[in-house]
């Protein structure tokens, strides 16, 4: 079952923000509490959720998101460090089991439970041609 299903016709640059930090809320908090406590989780998905994904993390939303900021190339890999483990009140949003399609985020400046740093950008060094096709 998804966590958050975008608007069926579609959503502005924020709703999609909103949207992945809702998601990564949940998926964090779901890592968080699982007995196994896992280390590494891997998302593939398409450039503009990658680029949503880096700015939702680490909390940093350019005024204009058309700024180059993180970016993307075709099979690129980008990883992020949590620096803090940090289960704080600053994320609204109710933890895990009970975050609706109506649940806010806040995500802006703080970045999703605790503080992320982008490790490697976009990385495509083992890629023969090097980056492509990037946003």
């Amino acid at each position: 079952m998804p966590i958050r299903t975008p608007n069926q016709f579609g959503e502005s640059i924020e709703e999609l923000h909103d949207r992945i930090a809702q998601t990564l809320h949940r998926i964090v908090t779901d890592l968080d509490t699982d007995p196994a406590q896992p280390k590494t989780l891997l998302i593939c998905t398409h450039a503009a959720g990658m680029i949503a994904i880096g700015r939702v993390l680490t909390g940093r939303m350019p005024e204009d998101p058309d700024t180059p900021d993180f970016h993307c190339f075709t099979a690129s890999f980008s990883r992020f460090n949590r620096r803090t483990f940090e289960l704080s009140n600053r994320n609204v949003a109710a933890e895990h089991g009970t975050l609706d399609q109506h649940a806010k985020v806040n995500w802006r400046n703080y970045g999703i439970k605790g503080y992320w740093e982008c490790k490697e950008n976009s990385n495509t060094d083992f890629l023969s041609k090097g980056p492509e096709r990037g946003w």
